[in-house]
């Protein structure tokens, strides 16, 4: 229950942030909106660069992995997405990496 609370809570804060658009979840965000609302703090900046070098990461994936930490973020009840987030995001990442999707 405390988790489908969570979920319902951050998909709410989704829909809200995005306001009349049409827009429901951080996956539906366009380019600059999620550049918008994903905005990582510095150290969090800094991971996702460090990421990015030495992964070898597309802009593709980079997108993705803002995706992933603004809704870690939204279920950590958080405004601003940290270093924690984007951490999670890698993490989320790594256990996905045989997958074709990531």
């Amino acid at each position: 229950a405390a988790v489908a609370r969570r979920v319902r809570e951050a998909r709410e804060r989704q829909a809200a942030r995005a306001g009349g658009t049409g827009t429901l979840t951080n996956a539906d965000l366009g380019v600059a909106a999620l550049t918008s609302v994903a905005r990582p703090d510095a150290d969090g900046r800094r991971l996702l660069e460090r990421a990015m070098d030495q992964l070898g990461l597309t802009g593709r994936a980079h997108d993705r992995l803002l995706r992933v930490a603004r809704t870690v973020a939204d279920l950590d009840r958080q405004e601003g997405v940290a270093a924690r987030h984007v951490a999670e995001a890698l993490q989320f990442r790594g256990a996905l990496s045989g997958s074709p999707e990531c």
